[in-house]
């Protein structure tokens, strides 16, 4: 039996918000993540393989000449344990005023790698922050996992997290925007969420900061 409960909160999406705004709220993400957080480990909660390969195939040569292959992205991935995750944190998923923070839209809770969950809102093109701000902020969200027993990745784990999913994201916005006439009026975020991910994450992969 599944039990789905909605409530009705009318703040604003965090995507929507002007980057002022989202840099004060940005600091109580981390601890509001881990509290939706479950340490209840699980198996098979690792990527695909085929589907990873996948979508590195849907992308051109070019597009990911910067980034590791999958093989070694999913080899670095394998170390993490899977636990229950939210599993779509970004910028339209979390409401937020200068009071509450609320993580919505559980469609895609289950067994998952956090690090995947840091690395799609750290990582999102949507925010207007430097390298260092990011990194800043995933350790952030890291550290409050920490906080429930789980433990720190990496900065190799983290960055094969940010490579995988950009590619994944990137490979998911070409084919919805090839199946689509006139994509550019259709899906205007194409150019955001297809060709950027990429590119953060190379500079996530490349850049072995402190961690």
């Amino acid at each position: 039996m599944r039990l789905l409960v909605l409530e009705h909160v009318s703040l604003p999406r965090l995507s929507s918000l002007a980057t002022p705004e989202v840099a004060r709220i940005l600091p109580r993400i981390p601890e509001v993540y881990a509290s939706i957080f479950g340490i209840r480990c699980w198996r098979g909660a690792q990527p695909d393989r085929s589907d990873v390969q996948d979508s590195y195939d849907s992308l051109a040569r070019s597009a990911t000449s910067e980034l590791p292959g999958a093989a070694t992205v999913l080899d670095i991935l394998s170390d993490l344990p899977g636990v229950a995750t939210h599993g779509d944190v970004q910028p339209n998923n979390v409401l937020a005023d200068d009071r509450d923070v609320y993580v919505v839209d559980y469609e895609s809770y289950g067994p998952n790698l956090p690090a995947i969950d840091i690395a799609r809102f750290a990582c999102n093109p949507a925010f207007h922050m430097t390298h260092d701000q990011r990194s800043e902020l995933a350790r952030e969200m890291f550290a409050q996992l920490a906080v429930c027993g789980f433990p720190v990745a990496s900065y190799e784990q983290y960055s094969a997290a940010c490579v995988y999913w950009a590619v994944s994201c990137a490979s998911y916005f070409q084919m919805v925007c090839g199946r689509t006439e006139a994509s550019d009026t259709a899906l205007p975020e194409y150019e955001l969420l297809a060709p950027r991910p990429l590119k953060v994450a190379a500079e996530t992969w490349g850049n072995q900061s402190a961690w």
